[in-house]
């Protein structure tokens, strides 16, 4: 599971944490913070990973993107293909900061993905639909505007096929939310998938 703020980006050096205009910054998960600034407080084992990079905020956090790392191999990188905007793939090329990816194995991305969230705007239960092309590890919450964990609606392991489940705009203290915007939030095996859905009064 991610959640944001357990590591922040020193800002003592700008110059290795500052993104310049379609530019990028290398940061390592080693958990070796010692070496400087560009070294984060924990690492990326070769098991199934969620990272994410949030804005803190006067209330809680803002998600700017999360990604789940699936089970690496040696030798083998993980990234957009082409950069910023495509696929996820994997790389058994050279590394290639500064340069355009390269790939010479794309294999095709396991589509798991948040199907409907239906009704939207909903009054009393909103009905969550989802797929599994394989076995995976699902985790879908719902989080404030802001970031805050208002309820877990599935932590578990599930086989591949068709499911559900509902949120009925209660929070894990079983309290009605107000009326507002609310992120649906689905992590697996692949990746993950995120929306907003309005509850009304």
């Amino acid at each position: 599971m991610i959640w944001p703020g357990k590591w922040t980006i020193p800002v003592g050096n700008p110059v290795l944490t500052t993104v310049p205009p379609n530019g990028y910054v290398t940061l390592v998960a080693d958990d070796r913070p010692f070496l400087g600034p560009d070294h984060l407080g924990f690492s990326i084992g070769r098991e199934l990973a969620h990272i994410g990079l949030a804005l803190p905020t006067g209330s809680g956090y803002i998600w700017i993107d999360t990604l789940t790392v699936p089970m690496q191999d040696a030798d083998v990188s993980y990234g957009r293909f082409p950069d910023g905007a495509g696929e996820r793939a994997t790389f058994t090329q050279h590394p290639t900061p500064g340069a355009p990816n390269v790939t010479d194995f794309f294999p095709p991305v396991e589509k798991t993905a948040l199907l409907t969230l239906f009704p939207n705007p909903f009054r009393e239960n909103l009905h969550i639909s989802f797929s599994l092309t394989n076995h995976s590890p699902v985790l879908i919450t719902v989080r404030s505007l802001g970031g805050v964990l208002l309820k877990t609606l599935i932590n578990t392991e599930l086989p591949s096929g068709q499911f559900s489940v509902e949120w009925n705009g209660r929070n894990a203290k079983n309290q009605k939310l107000p009326p507002g915007i609310y992120c649906i939030s689905m992590i697996h095996r692949t990746g993950s998938d995120h929306g907003k859905v309005l509850l009304m009064d």
